[in-house]
């Protein structure tokens, strides 16, 4: 089976990256709970697209952080405190999901599922490096880390 930490130990990888490359296998997983909640309640049960959207990422929430935690990042600190931190940059991006999805799904003729993807390509950007400086980083030390 591959694995992403063998695939390190036959080809060096920075550290930086390894932990990147694991955030866009747990962001995939992630992504699947979302888009499977948004599509659900939209197509079944008439939902509003940006409502849906917001339920979709409240779903993947847990199984986000968790990746992140134990497998992204590793994180060594305390769950709860990581999960604050998390929550309080989670709670910033869903507000920008949330208004890109209204913007997308209102404003252009894109397909809302593919509206919802280009968005979360977007989100996925800044939730990385926040996540790693302030979230399991360590605020400025890892936010020294970044810049390396």
């Amino acid at each position: 089976m591959f694995s992403i930490n063998k695939a390190a130990s036959v080809f060096p990888i920075n550290e930086s990256y390894l932990s990147f490359l694991r955030y866009i296998v747990a962001g995939v997983i992630a992504l699947g709970v979302h888009l499977s909640v948004l599509i659900f309640l939209v197509e079944l049960f008439g939902v509003a697209k940006p409502l849906a959207s917001t339920a979709g990422l409240l779903a993947s929430l847990p199984v986000n952080y968790l990746f992140q935690h134990f497998y992204v990042f590793r994180a060594k600190g305390r769950i709860i405190t990581n999960f604050s931190k998390y929550l309080m940059l989670t709670a910033a991006t869903a507000i920008l999901n949330a208004v890109l999805m209204w913007l997308m799904t209102t404003r252009t003729s894109i397909p809302y599922p593919a509206a919802q993807i280009m968005i979360t390509a977007t989100i996925f950007v800044i939730n990385f490096f926040g996540n790693r400086a302030f979230t399991f980083g360590g605020g400025e030390r890892g936010l020294e880390e970044i810049k390396k």
